[in-house]
């Protein structure tokens, strides 16, 4: 079976040392350790407002871009962590058989169906101002959930095979 969806292997490695620099220099960007790159001009995208008195104090809500001052630093983590998680996840196995394949998607839809289930229970119980915490790290969690259950899958898979040929 084709999988040239897949990375090679060596492309594991780079996932992780990119995973390992995203989330320290996240961490300490967010403790205010690292130095900030400095300032430069991003182009932002921002909700406006505009009130007509014309047609009796009407609000017109719209987008309008803007440029403005920026540190870097937490799009260069998030990037960082973002590209790692896919590395990770779609780098092929040293031994890619019908198997792992199947395997992988089983696990993919597993990850997806929790990751709603604890989207929903977010919805449900975080409000508030304290709902955009959960909601910054919803966008890494499938990833996650996905490597762990698959390399355990695979761990346990090996662990079978080992005892059953004793």
């Amino acid at each position: 079976m084709k999988t040239n969806y897949l990375f090679p292997e060596k492309c594991k490695t780079i996932g992780w040392i990119l995973i390992l620099f995203g989330l320290v220099t996240a961490i300490l960007s967010n403790e205010d350790i690292l130095p900030n790159l400095g300032p430069t001009k991003a182009i932002t995208l921002i909700p406006s407002e505009k009130t007509s008195f014309e047609e009796g104090e009407k609000v017109e809500k719209t987008l309008s871009f803007i440029t403005q001052n920026d540190d870097w630093t937490d799009e260069i983590a998030n990037v960082a962590i973002m590209v790692g998680f896919i590395l990770v996840s779609f780098t092929r196995l040293k031994e890619e058989d019908e198997y792992t394949i199947n395997l992988r998607l089983k696990t993919f839809s597993w990850a997806v169906k929790v990751y709603g289930i604890l989207f929903i229970l977010t919805q449900l119980t975080v409000y508030g101002t304290g709902y955009l915490l959960p909601l910054l790290y919803f966008h890494w969690l499938i990833f996650p959930l996905f490597i762990g259950k698959f390399y355990y899958e695979i761990w346990k898979f090996r662990k079978e095979v080992v005892s059953d040929e004793e």
